[in-house]
């Protein structure tokens, strides 16, 4: 007697722990703004591959799972990149036309 439903012989998609492992990564990179956006995105893109193929073939692949939480946290990853790579250039910026006073403390 079998006591594993069908969902459970569901396999995460070729990616998602991948794309689980660089979400996490772009989370903890997140403050040098530049490897943070870029692992963010690479989790994104495996995430997608991810999905496209569990689309591809449901009966295989399961839908949600990891792949999922590596979409999420790659977003994440890439939003905190993106706002943190803009501050940066913000204070830069504001450092070059003499603006920010508070900054010449820091340089």
């Amino acid at each position: 007697m079998n006591d594993r439903s069908p969902a459970a012989t569901l396999q995460d998609p070729p990616g998602a722990n991948a794309a689980l492992t660089f979400g996490i990564l772009s989370i903890l990179f997140a403050a040098t703004p530049i490897l943070g956006l870029v692992l963010g995105l690479f989790a994104l893109s495996r995430a997608a591959t991810g999905r496209r193929t569990a689309a591809a073939d449901p009966g295989r692949y399961r839908q949600g799972g990891v792949n999922s939480a590596g979409r999420v946290c790659g977003l994440i990853g890439t939003i905190l990149g993106v706002a943190l790579l803009g501050l940066v250039i913000v204070f830069f910026a504001l450092a070059w036309i003499g603006k920010a006073p508070f900054l010449y403390a820091i340089f």
